[in-house]
């Protein structure tokens, strides 16, 4: 049954009030709740209507007259069934009202499905997907003009109608797939993180204006070098040669535009630069070229104009055009789960650009545009080595564990000596010194093995041999040979069960569509005499070789390969983002209980770090709370090597 609380009574509704609302659900223990709005932005829009509900009623309200306030009490105190609730939150946060508990049903589906970027979350799609409800969602573009019709109306309350049943099939296969702490964990998160979001962070942006100037200015330099170095190398059909007006003097213009991949591809294929990918595409991407920086003369330049390039499309101008007109801050959006259970920032939706703030440059003339407000300060407190520590902790390596028991200082330095013979008994200290090469050769193979690399992707980052990378990561697991253990078993987890499991304590999972297609190959080049065949037709380089047999093993390896990679990487960033996030809902419940909601602000989550911006005299105490929940939700998983926090009081955005 609808009723409707408002002005524009209609007789296929009935008629309520707040009084019978409040009466009606003050037993509930959860309730589900969604609003209508006129648009995104809680500081320049407005609530149209809210809607409390449960299987068999469903009370809509007309918000215009009778604001939302009046239910505070109720929505402070019950289990809120919300689909998509960072939007509805949002605005109850605007309205000081602040949700103690929440059942997100758009992002239980998330963690049910991470991995499948196939399955949709919308909520006419859940509500299909588990109660075969049709819900017509044509209609929400027209609401802000339409108003509360009686189709609306009816719109508004099917948008609660059906939670609760999703909730409770949800939470059936939450239990049976074991990732109830993983669902509790990101429907706790989605609070404070929703609060980072409605906060925002200032940017100055006389600042941020001057900085893109320079970057203009900058730019036209780098593409000049580029144009003369084609030009020096006299590489004539790329040259346009013409007379100038005083027919005596030669002018010459790069005829390439630098900003065209096609064009670019082509010149670096004729110098033997290789653009080749691993998905047997061409690319000219930073990534794909870094490796040859050192073979030829010309990707320095071109590495130079494509950082240049990216700071004035992606951080130029057009980033002051995402500063709220009310707040003169930058507000983005959040999207809380990845596949590997980070959250990633910035969106373009409905024609409008949401920056990403997690990946903006982190130079200091770029990051000292973001400042805090007169009289606050802001307090940027990181995690020291946050995910070498999760992966120390999840190894159990001797000599790792060793490195930061003993506290032996430069980590590159400890990897070389116990790879390289001639290092052994060197002070660590002089290693920098007395063996870069070492030094750099262990970095890389450090980061490349960590996350799956081999001994080509070594030879490829270091511009060496693949004999001598193979040798560097062959010594990496005999110097460590507590991560080969680990590595094998993740890996044969990974490829036995189809999914990733980040860690053992809030258990979530990575499910790997993938899986199936490879337990099909498998099953195809398990059966008898297929190799046999395969190697028959290989000696002739038949058409079936070619074109079936070949296929279907080099996919198999590829899809094999691919899995091993994630099963590396995902529990390392996976559990790492989870610190985080446990962290932040530790001092999110911080500032609740005393008082401090939208005085102390988050205005940033990245990775392994948070920004605050507090009163100055505030800052200092608020520093060391900070540092608590961050070490406090740290120790939960880094129980043998202790994870640590540093919190830096500063007038900008310093990491």
């Amino acid at each position: 049954m609808i009723y409707f609380i408002g002005n524009n009574y209609s007789t296929n509704f009935i008629s309520s009030s707040i009084r019978e609302l409040l009466e009606y659900f003050k037993d509930e223990e959860e309730i589900a709740f969604d609003i209508e709005t006129t648009g995104f932005d809680v500081y320049t829009k407005k609530i149209l209507s809210y809607q409390v509900g449960n299987e068999k009623d469903q009370f809509v309200v007309d918000a215009q007259e009778h604001p939302i306030t009046l239910i505070k009490s109720l929505l402070e105190t019950k289990t809120l069934l919300i689909h998509n609730a960072s939007f509805d939150v949002n605005f109850l946060y605007h309205y000081r009202i602040i949700p103690i508990k929440i059942w997100d049903t758009f992002l239980v589906e998330a963690v049910l499905n991470k991995g499948d970027k196939t399955v949709r979350k919308a909520l006419d799609v859940v509500a299909y997907r588990y109660c075969k409800a049709n819900l017509d969602k044509q209609i929400r573009g027209a609401i802000h003009k339409e108003g509360l019709s009686e189709r609306v109306i009816e719109y508004a309350a099917n948008d609660v109608k059906y939670l609760h049943s999703i909730k409770r099939k949800q939470l059936a296969i939450v239990n049976h797939k074991d990732l109830l702490q993983s669902v509790q964990l990101e429907n706790e998160f989605v609070r404070a993180l929703t609060y980072v979001k409605y906060c925002g962070i200032y940017l100055n942006p006389d600042d941020w204006n001057k900085k893109c100037q320079e970057d203009l200015i900058e730019r036209t330099k780098t593409l000049k070098d580029l144009d003369d170095w084609v030009i020096d190398n006299k590489l004539t059909t790329y040259i346009d040669t013409q007379l100038s007006f005083s027919w005596i003097e030669e002018q010459r213009r790069c005829l390439i535009n630098w900003s065209s991949s096609k064009q670019v591809i082509k010149l670096f294929k004729e110098l033997g630069i290789d653009v080749s990918t691993d998905e047997d595409k061409e690319s000219v991407d930073v990534k794909n070229l870094k490796s040859q920086e050192n073979k030829f003369e010309i990707l320095p330049l071109y590495v130079k104009h494509k950082k240049q390039e990216k700071l004035i499309t992606t951080y130029g101008l057009d980033v002051l055009n995402t500063i709220n007109p009310i707040t003169g801050r930058v507000h983005t959006t959040f999207m809380q789960i990845m596949d590997t259970g980070r959250i990633s920032s910035g969106d373009k939706r409905n024609n409008k650009y949401s920056i990403n703030l997690q990946n903006i440059p982190a130079d200091k003339r770029t990051r000292s545009c973001f400042q805090p407000m007169e009289g606050n300060a802001f307090i940027d407190a990181d995690y020291s080595g946050q995910e070498q520590i999760v992966f120390a902790n999840k190894t159990m390596e001797p000599n790792l564990i060793k490195f930061y028991r003993d506290k032996l200082g430069d980590m590159h330095s400890f990897i070389a000596s116990k790879i390289y013979p001639e290092i052994e008994g060197t002070p660590l200290h002089d290693i920098p010194s007395k063996f870069k090469v070492q030094r750099q050769a262990a970095k890389a193979a450090g980061f490349a093995i960590n996350y799956g690399g081999n001994g080509l992707t070594i030879a490829n980052n270091l511009n060496i041999s693949l004999e001598e990378g193979s040798f560097i990561y062959d010594a990496y697991f005999k110097a460590f040979p507590g991560i080969k253990n680990y590595f094998e078993h993740v890996t044969k987890d990974a490829l036995t069960k189809g999914y990733i499991l980040f860690n053992d304590i809030i258990k979530s999972k990575c499910f790997i569509p993938q899986f199936y297609e490879l337990k099909r190959l498998e099953k195809i080049m398990n059966r008898p005499g297929f190799w046999v065949f395969y190697r028959e037709h290989k000696l002739k380089n038949s058409k079936v070789f070619k074109e079936e047999l070949y296929p279907i093993v080099r996919k198999k390896f590829k899809l094999q390969s691919s899995i091993s990679r994630m099963s590396l990487n995902y529990p390392i960033q996976g559990t790492s983002a989870e610190i985080t996030k446990i962290a932040t809902i530790y001092f999110f419940k911080y500032l609740i209980e005393n008082n401090l909601l939208f005085k102390v602000l988050i205005v940033n989550l990245i990775h392994d770090e948070i920004l605050l911006e507090v009163p100055k005299e505030m800052a200092e105490s608020i520093s060391i709370v900070l540092k608590q929940c961050m070490e406090k939700a740290g120790n939960i998983f880094c129980k043998t090597v202790k994870l640590e926090a540093t919190p830096l009081i500063t007038d900008f955005w310093e990491h």
